[in-house]
């Protein structure tokens, strides 16, 4: 497990899980039951740590990527627990969610996993969105966006339309909070161009209703788009 960590490591390990990936073309040859069991075993309880490292993230994004789900169960698990467990000192932080390397293999998770752990991932951080909408990288998990190493698409694409209009309510009751910070007025107009009428309804008299409906349409982080809506 170690090894991942390690700048050059994380290479190797990468290797060792992606043996028959080659020239863009996935196969699992030389990848048997017990090959995977014993990878992994190896970072079984090291999840969160190393989706959340700078080297880690890339093996576990690897493992999410060329082993098959059936033997996957407990691992998958333990990106959903480390996705919103709170870092260690950290007394509001989900560990994986909100950070600038763990969102990344959340973004994986949703394009490769089989559907019932996208949602029950996608219960999981609607349950802890008031934490994670404003965060720098937790707003990217619950939309679509771009990042400096390109193309970012989370849940609101890749996502089942229930599950992105799922993630779409969670601004629901924080509504001119979160129009008027930074991050999280990006999940506040994705969910609007979900063209869901119900949820679209609703953010609007939440929005007309405020007591603050003037400073928020003068509000220099959004003003121009929010008021448009």
């Amino acid at each position: 497990m170690a090894t991942s960590f390690n700048a050059q490591g994380t290479h190797s390990v990468q290797l060792i899980v992606s043996v028959g990936l080659a020239a863009g073309r996935h196969s699992q040859i030389c990848q048997s039951p017990a090959q995977i069991g014993l990878v992994l075993q190896a970072l079984h309880g090291h999840v969160a740590q190393l989706a959340s490292h700078a080297n880690g993230t890339h093996v576990i994004q690897r493992c999410i990527q060329c082993y098959p789900p059936a033997h996957c169960a407990a691992f998958y698990q333990e990106i959903i627990d480390g996705c919103v467990d709170v870092i260690p000192f950290s007394s509001s932080q989900p560990q994986m969610s909100t950070h600038r390397h763990g969102y990344c293999v959340v973004q994986r998770f949703f394009t490769t996993v089989p559907p019932a752990f996208q949602q029950e991932l996608a219960d999981a951080i609607a349950r802890h969105s008031r934490i994670i909408i404003p965060s720098p990288f937790g707003n990217y998990v619950v939309q679509v966006g771009e990042w400096v190493w390109g193309e970012a698409k989370h849940i609101m694409e890749h996502g089942s339309r229930e599950q992105a209009v799922q993630l779409g309510r969670c601004v629901l009751g924080n509504v001119v909070l979160f129009c008027c910070q930074k991050y999280s007025s990006n999940v506040v107009e994705k969910a609007i161009l979900l063209n869901d009428d119900e949820l679209t309804t609703k953010i609007m008299e939440e929005i007309v209703a405020s007591q603050e409906v003037e400073m928020l349409l003068h509000h220099s982080v959004r003003v121009g788009r929010l008021g448009e809506w």
